[in-house]
């Protein structure tokens, strides 16, 4: 759901470190019946790679996040979970439009010449 955008983007950094076919298994993942995750458990493992283990213990230490990323793991109920959208743009175009009001992430030399005293 939320997070499926930043999991298909990290997991990027990883086509190259796998072959075409394990590549296609990781990208597989979010739509994974719940039963199918320990298998997916044992083949992170059988990669060996420790960049990708790492990455997986990061999602198994942080609970909250293979449900928000697998829909067989979450308890949102599925019609709720297929109106939402895959990416964050919304909110991240949200993001971006406050920082431009707000004047957030200048450089610094700008930052400084357009600070404004209280």
């Amino acid at each position: 759901m939320y997070l499926l955008i930043y999991y298909l983007s990290t997991i990027q950094d990883f086509r190259n470190l796998v072959s075409s076919d394990d590549f296609q298994h990781l990208q597989a993942f979010p739509y994974m019946k719940a039963t199918e995750v320990d298998s997916f458990m044992k083949f992170i493992d059988s990669l060996g790679i420790d960049k990708i283990k790492a990455w997986w213990l990061h999602k198994l230490h942080n609970k909250w996040i293979l449900p928000s990323i697998v829909k067989s793991l979450s308890k949102i109920y599925s019609e709720d979970w297929d109106i939402c959208s895959a990416t964050m743009n919304t909110g991240e175009g949200q993001h971006t439009w406050i920082n431009q009001l707000t004047r957030i992430g200048l450089p610094l030399k700008e930052a400084v010449e357009s600070y404004i005293p209280p």
